[in-house]
């Protein structure tokens, strides 16, 4: 049978605060529910699962927990509402004018929103229309599908329309219906509570859900042009330095001020993409997931660019045979993986010896010593993966391959002017602060710290103005950075 060249499943890999499966989303969830009356709004796109969805949320242990479909009009009086947009014809309808409040038995609602009103308690209110139905939320969460995993449950019979219920009609009725009729419905409210939403479900996967929050953008800019371009800026300065001039502190400020620019340029426009995806429509995954709290190598590259690291597996280490055929084949198999990877970041040697430096660590980690590396004391690991990631970019950003391994001497004292200098004292304690907020922007802690100063206010009010202060504050001060500094392209883009 002759394949479809269109992607059905079209993704981008990137950064974000990215929650995956149900345990997780449920405790992100519960961190927010910082008060015993609390509200929690969980809408959601058409075709959601939303048994599943209860099944997820009902681990919140809720006082109210109630599905917007019993508060809809009888199914008779839907279906003569929408007759007239949906027709009779097997494909061609008409553009529906309805809303969402339009699919509502409004006297229910109204007796609703009072007993919700006068009840104490953590109360969920899930399903279509939610939002519309309390729109004075705690926290708004919507539940999203894409359009082609919809098609395949209209195939399957699975899903009900809005206030109908067409599993017994045919797919094409189905589709004519959510065309038409159901998606405009939705597509209008998700546009008109976007700014509201604090949280998106991609519920493509029941048993698999993902969140994110809707802070990535505005994340994604403050560490591109205020971390990124700062340190990069420290890092150039040194770069331009001659070698022999080097203490051993002005060597490794320079290499992990270039640790922290690169990570958050990559992470910055990776962040602002999925944002801007969101915007759009688009759900993106992820790409990082704090590379710099690894205590492996072998976790770093679990953590760092899981796109590109899934493509070459995916696409070249499993056709070569994997680790399938022996541990001789596996080592060669990662050898030739590994520099491919870097050949594809440049046409040089340093490149080449990025790629194999990384491809010995990582067979060296699985085949000798990684079994011993996992007793260590985590702080002993990590400090074991980060020297060895340093020197990893050193390589990475080094003109040649002579300059780089002259660069790790002086690192470890050879070659070096001495082992501090008055130079290297200035770039630490000039930038100490931005580099504290690399180190805590590198790691969940600073994400914890930010949601901890959201919710000190304890109300409703009270935390939606403290995040808009927050985001604010960021969005002025990278203005304010973009107005100081010349045209800065993502670094990344070289490569």
């Amino acid at each position: 049978m002759r394949r479809s060249n269109y992607d059905k499943f079209p993704v981008t890999n990137i950064t974000g605060e990215i929650w995956v499966g149900i345990e997780d989303i449920i405790s992100q969830l519960q961190r927010e529910i910082v008060k015993k009356d609390f509200i929690l709004v969980v809408d959601c796109y058409v075709g959601v699962s939303l048994d599943k969805l209860y099944e997820c949320l009902i681990n919140l242990h809720p006082d109210l927990c109630i599905n917007t479909e019993c508060l809809m009009k009888p199914e008779n009086e839907v279906r003569d509402m929408t007759y007239p947009y949906v027709t009779d014809d097997e494909l061609f309808g008409y553009r529906t004018r309805l809303n969402i409040s339009d699919f509502f038995d409004h006297e229910k609602v109204s007796a609703f929103r009072k007993r919700i009103s006068s009840e104490k308690g953590i109360k969920i209110i899930l399903g279509c229309g939610a939002s519309w139905i309390c729109p004075d939320a705690d926290l708004l969460v919507y539940g999203d599908i894409a359009r082609w995993e919809l098609q395949q449950r209209f195939r399957r019979h699975e899903i009900k329309a809005l206030g109908v219920d067409v599993r017994n009609e045919s797919p094409a009725r189905q589709y004519k219906r959510g065309y038409f009729c159901d998606w405009q419905v939705c597509d209008t409210l998700k546009k008109s509570i976007y700014e509201k939403v604090c949280y998106w479900l991609d519920m493509n996967i029941p048993l698999t859900p993902k969140m994110i929050s809707k802070d990535t953008f505005m994340r994604g800019l403050a560490k591109k042009v205020i971390l990124a371009n700062t340190t990069g800026a420290v890092f150039e300065q040194i770069a331009a330095m001659h070698l022999g001039s080097y203490s051993v502190m002005t060597a490794w400020i320079g290499c992990i001020s270039y640790s922290f620019q690169i990570y958050f340029d990559f992470g910055g426009y990776s962040d602002m993409a999925i944002g801007l995806g969101k915007m759009f429509g688009f759900e993106f995954l992820e790409n990082f997931h704090y590379p710099y709290v690894s205590t492996s190598v072998t976790e770093f590259w679990r953590r760092w660019h899981i796109s590109l690291s899934t493509w070459f597996r995916e696409y070249v280490y499993i056709p070569l045979g994997g680790n399938r055929k022996g541990d001789s084949r596996t080592i060669t198999n990662l050898l030739i993986v590994w520099m491919l990877t870097g050949f594809w970041h440049g046409a040089a040697w340093n490149f080449v010896a990025w790629g194999l430096y990384y491809g010995i660590i990582l067979i060296l980690e699985k085949f000798v010593w990684g079994q011993y590396v996992e007793k260590w004391p985590g702080a002993v690991r990590h400090i074991y993966a980060m020297v060895l990631i340093l020197i990893g970019w050193v390589l990475f950003f080094s003109p040649s391959l002579g300059y780089a391994l002259k660069y790790v001497g002086v690192m470890f004292g050879i070659g070096a002017s001495g082992l501090m200098d008055k130079l290297g004292w200035f770039y630490l304690l000039s930038n100490w602060l931005i580099y504290l907020m690399a180190v805590l922007g590198s790691s969940s802690i600073g994400y914890r710290l930010m949601r901890n100063i959201q919710r000190a206010p304890g109300s409703r009010v009270g935390k939606y103005i403290m995040t808009g202060v927050m985001y604010l504050v960021m969005f002025a001060l990278s203005l304010a950075f973009l107005v100081t500094q010349s045209f800065n392209p993502f670094l990344y883009f070289r490569f």
